[in-house]
């Protein structure tokens, strides 16, 4: 930690202009990075809370592997375990499997945000007229009129 810190002392002016350049980057094209940031920022949310939930599922499993085994036998810790902090560190995951069980689900979440929350600019609908209490719709009024253009006594 102390050699970030120490890094960012020495270049804090770069990375602050860098995210001057970048603000103003996302201010004036808001339209379409706005989208893809909020769309990024879902991702790494729904990754971390499955994270943190295979965390812990592991450590109750090995905790109730280790309560359950029989009395006569030695109690041998499992040593399963997921890294909380460091994720990407693929030697503390034990068994390996679970490394590659969360990009999988990783993988799938992502096809998942794809399929149901698509990334392209929706155009807003116009508003329709307010619903009175009473009174028929225009879109309607030529259904239930008897077929008849409403104001003339002309059929379609």
């Amino acid at each position: 930690m102390e050699t970030v810190m120490a890094h960012l002392q020495q270049y804090w002016i770069l990375y602050s202009l860098g995210a001057l350049c970048l603000i103003f980057f996302v201010y004036f094209t808001q339209k379409y990075t706005l989208p893809i940031l909020q769309w990024g920022v879902e991702l790494v949310i729904y990754c971390s809370i499955f994270h943190v939930v295979l965390h812990y599922f592991v450590r109750l499993v090995k905790w109730f592997k280790l309560n359950t085994t029989m009395y006569w036998h030695d109690k041998v810790d499992p040593g399963w375990q997921t890294p909380l902090q460091r994720f990407w560190d693929r030697a503390e995951y034990n068994p390996l499997w679970l490394f590659y069980a969360e990009v999988i689900v990783a993988v799938l979440m992502l096809a998942a945000m794809l399929r149901y929350r698509p990334m392209k600019v929706q155009k807003i609908k116009p508003r329709r007229e307010p619903v009175r209490k009473g009174a028929v719709p225009e879109s309607l009024r030529v259904r239930y009129s008897g077929g008849k253009l409403p104001g003339s006594g002309l059929r379609k």
